[in-house]
């Protein structure tokens, strides 16, 4: 009588469960996050520069210029400003002076920095234009070399800067949003004279932020040509005990500028105290690594750089809320818990259904 009676309420409350959980899984997911649809009116403008005439022999000069000049001399080039996108638009022509990258690479002074070398030296004709879509136009500029340079590789570069406005549409809300896109072209000079290759450093440094603690080591290419490295750098204890073995590779790294190179510690963090660092960077021009920069100091960390590295304790993977995960699998942990509840439910179910049996027996 009692398996009879089981069998009946079991049914009825697996029933009444697997009504429950359609019902829930047909429910909108609350918490899954999406991302507001962007568009832009009637499409995009995209602009990009290219060398008008370039050198057959020499492949890079298809992509930027590449320029053999002597001290005071002017030259007439022109490049080609095309519109790849799908809107009209109108860019802005300017140029900059190039500098070196926190790990090497070349980037660009913003807009409105003082113009010291081949940004100061290039005339550029039309200062903006308006392309359709497909369309291209040759624009004409002059470069004028000072009287009075050093030889060498020098770096600049002609932007491209065009701003698009999108409409973006969230929660039932449009709103609009300027957009501002760069395309820079590099225009490189080459100076005769004579030139040579010399990288210095000068300090170490201990910084970081987020969990992460950085040694920074000052940098600087005092000769005339562009270099690039690789190396390590070790740290040791004031016993000499080596804590530290970092790798590091330096980019592309231009002539007369300075960086603070990050290398992040690995493993173990270094306490506040007192350390032995050894650097060792083999570096050259076109990759050609036959010099040697040696350069030992000793350096301190403090209590107040540790806290701060490590302010929110040793970074890790962040916990996956509920929003970040994928829809699959929060319906599955749902099933999962409400399979789960089912049973826990069933089981208390069923032994006050063989209790209550038990006392009407008695």
């Amino acid at each position: 009588m009692i398996r009879v009676l089981s069998s009946i309420c079991m049914r009825r409350f697996l029933k009444s469960a697997a009504t429950i959980v359609a019902f829930i899984l047909s429910m909108p997911i609350v918490g899954v996050s999406v991302s507001p649809s962007v568009y832009a009116n009637g499409g995009t403008a995209s602009f990009s520069l290219q060398p008008a005439v370039y050198n057959t022999n020499n492949p890079v000069s298809q992509s930027y210029f590449v320029l053999n000049l002597s001290p005071d001399a002017t030259t007439s080039l022109s490049l080609r400003v095309t519109n790849s996108g799908t809107a009209t638009g109108t860019v802005r022509l300017y140029s900059e002076d190039a500098v070196t990258a926190q790990t090497g690479g070349i980037v660009y002074n913003v807009r409105g920095a003082p113009l010291r070398d081949v940004g100061s030296w290039i005339s550029l004709n039309t200062p903006s234009l308006t392309l359709a879509p497909n369309q291209s136009k040759i624009v004409p500029f002059t470069l004028t070399t000072p009287r009075i340079v050093r030889p060498g590789e020098h770096v600049g570069g002609i932007i491209a800067e065009s701003v698009s406005q999108v409409t973006s549409t969230a929660k039932n809300q449009r709103f609009q949003i300027n957009v501002q896109h760069d395309f820079a072209m590099a225009v490189q000079v080459n100076l005769p004279g004579s030139t040579n290759q010399l990288l210095i450093a000068s300090s170490i440094q201990a910084g970081g932020t987020n969990g992460y603690q950085r040694l920074q080591i000052g940098l600087k290419n005092t000769g005339m040509l562009m270099v690039s490295g690789t190396g390590a750098l070790q740290v040791s204890d004031a016993q000499g005990t080596l804590l530290q073995n970092l790798p590091l590779k330096l980019g592309l790294f231009l002539p007369q500028t300075a960086i603070n190179y990050p290398v992040t510690v690995q493993k173990k963090a270094l306490n506040a105290g007192t350390y032995r660092a050894m650097l060792t960077l083999n570096y050259g021009h076109n990759k050609v690594f036959d010099h040697v920069l040696n350069y030992t100091t000793n350096f301190t960390i403090t209590q107040q750089q540790v806290q701060q590295a490590f302010s929110n304790g040793p970074l890790s993977a962040p916990p996956q809320s509920a929003a970040s995960l994928p829809l699959w699998m929060i319906i599955l942990l749902a099933v999962l818990g409400i399979v789960l509840i089912v049973g826990l439910s069933w089981l208390v179910f069923w032994r006050l259904t063989v209790r209550r049996e038990k006392q009407a027996k008695r």
